[in-house]
């Protein structure tokens, strides 16, 4: 299996981060072993094909993720802020060095598969997605592809929209679904825009919008909010996902707690239908306030 020649170079780089995803690995269901399976070998088998890079790119591009959050992780505790705070920062430092994004990219859609909060936030995507079938769907930050693939491969929708501020972003996600259907299909299109300037009247509404893990990497989580109640439409619903507490290298908006979000959800006009919330550090409830868990948040939402 390719998790396991995957799992396996991991250990060669790094044992003690292996022993901890073997461990979180053994416990899953077959269902999402196999599911992980296909995705994972589909992926790296792209990357091999589309850019030229073996496997130990790939694993190095994930442990450099890891790397860097245990660092941003110890900065926060002592400050107990994000690193940056602004869309300049983290363009600096981050998003305009090509090379780094790439890697980080790679980093994040393996994780889809090997870390606890990942697979139950994919999960929770799928079960709520396949209740939906509709004419049009619009993903907003497609990051790495993996959920822009899940939604296009349900076929619950007519029309698939991505679209991200990133061309890295874009360009791994059009290329990923090309390689994995053998073709574009024909109702997929892909847009490199700003969302909150998008027009309804010009751009559309959608009967289901998705923006995975996007709010805290912006400075106003509400222009986005605004957005998507603005493309929603009359009857339509939204998964997003983001996190509290939570230092990534380009997380700039932070979350203190749970309510922080729905506030946010409330007065952007968005009713919360279903939520999911995890505790990374396994804080019990009744501490995460007092100890800043780190927590990982998704819900379905529709225009109260």
């Amino acid at each position: 299996m390719y998790v396991d020649v995957l799992l396996k170079k991991i250990y060669e780089k790094n044992k003690i981060h292996s022993n901890n995803l073997k461990i979180f690995f053994e416990n899953c269901d077959e269902n999402f072993k196999k599911i992980a399976e296909d995705y994972l070998s589909s992926y790296c088998n792209f990357l091999a094909e589309n850019f030229d890079i073996n496997i130990d790119f790939i694993v190095d591009s994930y442990l450099m993720m890891v790397k860097d959050i245990v660092i941003e992780q110890i900065r926060f505790k002592r400050s107990g802020k994000y690193t940056y705070s602004t869309i300049i920062e983290a363009d600096e430092n981050v998003y305009s060095n090509k090379d780094y994004m790439f890697k980080y990219m790679i980093g994040v859609a393996l994780s889809q598969f090997l870390w606890k909060n990942h697979k139950e936030m994919f999960e929770f995507f799928r079960e709520n997605i396949s209740k939906f079938s509709s004419q049009d769907y619009l993903e907003i930050g497609c990051g790495h592809g993996l959920f822009f693939l899940e939604s296009v491969k349900n076929e619950s929708f007519e029309q698939y929209r991505a679209v991200d501020i990133s061309h890295t972003s874009l360009d791994i996600t059009k290329k990923f679904t090309k390689s994995f259907f053998g073709k574009l299909p024909d109702n997929v299109e892909f847009i490199h825009q700003d969302i909150t300037k998008a027009n309804p009247e010009s751009f559309g509404k959608f009967d289901f919008i998705t923006m995975g893990e996007v709010l805290e990497h912006v400075e106003n989580p509400y222009d986005l909010l605004y957005a998507i109640k603005k493309l929603l439409k009359d009857g339509g619903h939204a998964y997003i996902s983001t996190c509290v507490n939570c230092p990534v290298k380009d997380h700039i908006y932070l979350y203190s707690s749970i309510d922080d979000i729905r506030k946010q959800f409330n007065d952007a006009g968005l009713e919360i239908v279903n939520e999911i919330i995890i505790s990374n550090d396994n804080i019990p409830e009744h501490e995460w306030l007092q100890k800043k868990s780190n927590l990982s948040y998704a819900a379905i939402l529709k225009k109260a």
